[in-house]
């Protein structure tokens, strides 16, 4: 879907058009979060953590 992007660690957390005029974010697949289990900053469950803060932001403002 991203063939413009070199890997999940570059793409996740960016936002890009998805179809139909959506947004898209990827994210880390659990089970990489599951064998990664620091949540020092800068780690992959710390990333996400960030992630999914900046999904909720952005939902929180649909429908305004």
């Amino acid at each position: 879907m991203l063939p413009e992007e070199k890997g999940i660690t570059r793409a996740r957390g960016k936002w890009f058009n998805g179809p139909y005029e959506s947004k898209m974010m990827p994210i880390f697949h659990p089970s990489y979060l599951l064998r990664n289990d620091s949540r020092e900053k800068g780690s992959p469950k710390w990333l996400m953590w960030q992630d999914i803060k900046e999904i909720k932001r952005v939902y929180d403002t649909l429908g305004e």
